[in-house]
This record gives C-alpha cells, structure tokens and sequence, in this order.
C-alpha cells in the first residue's frame, strides 16, 4: 500500500531510517534535552566532531566519533532541506535563542519521524 503511494517514497522512508527501523546510537541512548544541545552545538559550527563526542560523553554516554559524524550528516541535511544552508557562525552569535530553539524543533522532528516509522511498522505488520 504505502509503495505505491508516491515514487521516490520508499526512498525517503529508508533515507528517514523508517522502513529499516534503524535508530542512531544517539537516537536510542541521549534524552532530548542532551540532543537539543548537541544539535545546538552541531548548528553554531564551532566545535569539532572530536570535541562533540567528548562533550557527550562527559555527559555520561558512550557515543563514537562515527555516531557523531552520522548525527552531524543527518543535522546538516535536515538544514539543508530547511533552506538555511547559508547559517554562518556569526549568524549564531546574533541569533543564538533563535538556533537554540531551532535545535529543539529539529529534536521534535526526530521523534515524530521515529514515531511515524513505527505505526508504518504496526500498519505493515513488522516489527
């Protein structure tokens, strides 16, 4: 049912992770207010993906510098399909409510794409 719906459907849904049922390392393991922040720091550009991962992990999770850079890649894309390819790190400073608040959004988004991804599940009797 859900194949036939659009073309390029099936791709998004993989893309998305929902038709895998994949969850990232940080998907499963950070709470939300840790990835908010994570994706705040993602957004303002001024850290490296060595020095996220250590941030997180003195937070008390264990996340790799490949989860790190999976995460970075998903953050990056979700601004890109936003349109705010041309955030600058100069951008931040002046906006940094406006970004802190983006990252909450974009940590919402996550969860509802989870959610999505698992009534497709239910609906198509996987687990």
């Amino acid at each position: 049912m859900l194949k036939n719906t659009l073309p390029g459907k099936k791709a998004w849904l993989k893309h998305k992770g929902l038709i895998m049922g994949i969850k990232s390392t940080i998907e499963k393991q950070v709470p939300a207010d840790v990835k908010t922040k994570l994706i705040t720091m993602i957004i303002e550009g001024k850290q490296s993906q060595l020095s996220l991962m250590d941030w997180i992990n003195d937070q008390g999770y264990d996340i790799s510098k490949s989860a790190i850079n999976r995460y970075c890649i998903k953050i990056k894309h979700e601004l890109t399909g936003l349109e705010c390819v041309g955030i600058t790190s100069s951008d931040f400073s002046e906006h940094k409510q406006e970004y802190e608040e983006l990252g909450r959004l974009l940590t919402l988004k996550f969860f509802a794409d989870e959610k999505i991804g698992d009534v497709i599940h239910k609906i198509k009797g996987e687990s």
